[in-house]
């Protein structure tokens, strides 16, 4: 069995945050309803000691990008999964 639980800072806007016992993160994005895309990058704040670069988006053999950004991390997407959408509820994201 999968076992996540929330870590701090729980959520940032419409990233949510888990953790598996071997200590690794994963932040999922809440999509709208009406959203027929994904942004270009989504940006938060409150996890600390993430390593940048490729991480991986759960359900795809795609990569996205992590960069440190000032306080937070920015999550660049690859155009290939911002449309459509591959979840109409959420898209979850390997951080470490």
């Amino acid at each position: 069995m999968d076992e996540r639980r929330p870590i701090y800072p729980y959520n940032f806007g419409k990233v949510r945050f888990t953790q598996k016992k071997d200590k690794t993160i994963y932040a999922i994005y809440l999509c709208d309803e009406a959203e027929k895309m994904l942004p270009n990058e989504i940006y938060f704040e409150g996890l600390k000691d993430i390593k940048s670069g490729k991480i991986s988006i759960l359900g795809t053999t795609l990569k996205a990008t992590l960069k440190r950004e000032g306080d937070g991390y920015i999550i660049v997407l690859p155009e290939a999964i911002r449309t459509p959408l591959p979840s109409n509820h959420a898209v979850a994201f390997k951080l470490k």
